[in-house]
């Protein structure tokens, strides 16, 4: 039996032949069929790659979510760690008042006994006159006598022997209120040598330490500080006293100083718009240092701050708790 097949005739023109196409009846189902299996393949695909951003996006919400509750905790603990060195500094203070005022009165009390030995010593030859006139005239009586001379002697040798004691104790004052004095003073210069400010007036971060997509390779990478936004000018403070070590330019880093408050800790500053120191010179806590740029490796105009331990960067977070 002859099978039915379409047929179709293309005319180009008048000049050219005329064209047929003939095929099968179940091509008309089988190419809508395929075409619509197509168009479901593809809306799956899609479907799975809108589920796959949404977990993504999911995972690094959380992620987000667990980083600041890690930085809550880490700058409660700084908040405790501060406070605590305030009391500690408060008591110290509070001692070497004590400790001054208990000195002033030992040495007052000192000088008293001092005076008072020379008052005693000076009437001695007196004493002893009197005593002898006393003793041509006096009557008989009964007892035991101690010589009044022996026994302004033992007074005399009573008084040196406190004053002695009083003079230890002195001393030993003494020590103890320079070392309690060199103590505050290590905590105090301590503080003054250690980041503990922002670097700017702005406190929006933009990117954060840690792993991140690089924003020009689109690759994960290590973002060894953090990336506070401002505006194009804005001034940039030194967060702790130090030195100078470096300031230059860098076709990644852009406009930079690094400052050395330590052997063990220095401070990185990226991407400024103008230095406004030089190397060698020392600077305070709070200090004008640059302004605020987009210079070298960055996507707008912010600033790259980066704390280096022993030459290795660490999250600056934590020692941004302070005001100026």
């Amino acid at each position: 039996m002859k099978k039915n097949k379409f047929t179709f005739m293309l005319i180009p023109n008048a000049e050219q032949s005329i064209r047929r196409i003939r095929f099968p009846p179940y091509l008309l189902i089988v190419i809508p069929v395929t075409i619509v299996l197509i168009i479901l393949i593809t809306i799956g695909w899609q479907y799975n790659l809108h589920l796959q951003s949404d977990t993504e996006i999911n995972e690094l919400t959380e992620q987000i979510i667990t980083n600041k509750n890690s930085y809550q905790d880490t700058i409660q603990e700084k908040d405790q760690t501060i406070e605590h060195l305030q009391d500690d500094i408060l008591e110290l203070t509070s001692e070497v008042d004590n400790i001054k005022e208990q000195v002033d009165e030992l040495k007052q009390l000192e000088q008293d006994l001092l005076n008072l030995k020379e008052d005693v010593s000076y009437s001695i030859k007196d004493l002893l006159e009197e005593y002898n006139e006393i003793e041509q005239f006096s009557i008989g009586v009964g007892g035991q006598e101690l010589p009044i001379s022996e026994y302004l002697e033992n007074l005399i040798n009573e008084s040196d022997d406190y004053v002695n004691e009083l003079k230890k104790e002195v001393n030993i004052l003494s020590s103890n209120l320079e070392e309690i004095k060199k103590k505050m003073q290590k905590k105090v210069d301590l503080l003054k040598i250690t980041p503990s400010i922002w670097p700017t007036k702005s406190r929006r971060i933009s990117s954060w330490y840690g792993i991140r997509k690089d924003p020009f390779t689109n690759v994960n990478s290590l973002h060894t500080g953090i990336d506070i936004d401002g505006n194009y000018g804005d001034t940039i403070f030194t967060t702790a006293d130090g030195t100078v070590e470096e300031t230059g330019y860098d076709h990644q880093l852009g406009n930079y100083i690094l400052i050395n408050h330590t052997n063990d800790v220095k401070t990185l500053y990226m991407h400024l718009s103008k230095i406004l120191v030089k190397e060698g010179v020392s600077v305070i806590k709070g200090e004008k240092i640059g302004l605020m740029g987009s210079t070298g490796r960055s996507t707008g105009s912010h600033l790259h701050y980066e704390v280096l331990l022993r030459g290795n960067p660490t999250n600056p977070f934590p020692y941004l708790e302070g005001e100026r």
